[in-house]
């Protein structure tokens, strides 16, 4: 990574990282990071209760595996060590990963089921509820992405190729879902 890209990355982590925050926004923080650890397990049981979206409930538990495997190839590729372990004044508010750091494995699945789950609201909803269960899986998911960079244990950087990534996977985990959609004519 170029200097001028560290230099902006490492600007912008001081200005998300929480380290004098108050302490109940600290507890806020690791809540919503927790969540990202298993909330995105939650999107699939909707899918898998019923037998007529069964098909796109394995696809979307299929979509977070190959995020799982991509996150950990990039990130012994790139082998980029956390912020705690590389700014001394960054400390982790919360159990900080010993894996490397990007891409951020947490925003990347969060990203990739919000993408998939919204697309599929958008396309089965027949109500104007749609929108607005999009906007909550989003902004859970940039919740999450914010989380880690708040509690040290990401840079910036991490986070954004992570929701791009994520969003990216979503859309194509949605799309081959959406073949079983019509094959099955659900």
């Amino acid at each position: 990574m170029s200097e001028l890209l560290f230099s902006l990355d490492v600007r912008a982590m001081h200005l998300v990282y929480g380290g004098a925050s108050p302490h109940w926004l600290t507890l806020v923080m690791i809540a919503i990071t927790t969540s990202g650890n298993w909330w995105e397990t939650l999107a699939l049981v909707p899918f898998l209760v019923e037998r007529r979206t069964r098909p796109a409930g394995f696809v979307l538990a299929g979509t977070m595996g190959v995020v799982g495997l991509l996150v950990t190839a990039m990130k012994v590729t790139v082998r980029r060590l956390r912020p705690a372990f590389t700014l001394a004044e960054i400390r982790p508010l919360w159990d900080a990963p010993r894996t490397f750091s990007f891409p951020s494995g947490h925003t990347t699945v969060t990203f990739a089921t919000a993408m998939f789950v919204s697309l599929w609201l958008f396309k089965s909803a027949k109500s104007r509820r749609a929108p607005l269960g999009a906007f909550a899986m989003f902004a859970w998911a940039a919740g999450v992405g914010a989380s880690r960079v708040y509690l040290g244990v990401h840079y910036p950087s991490d986070v954004a190729v992570g929701a791009l990534l994520g969003i990216t996977i979503g859309w194509g985990g949605y799309r081959y879902a959406a073949r079983f959609r019509q094959e099955l004519g659900a």
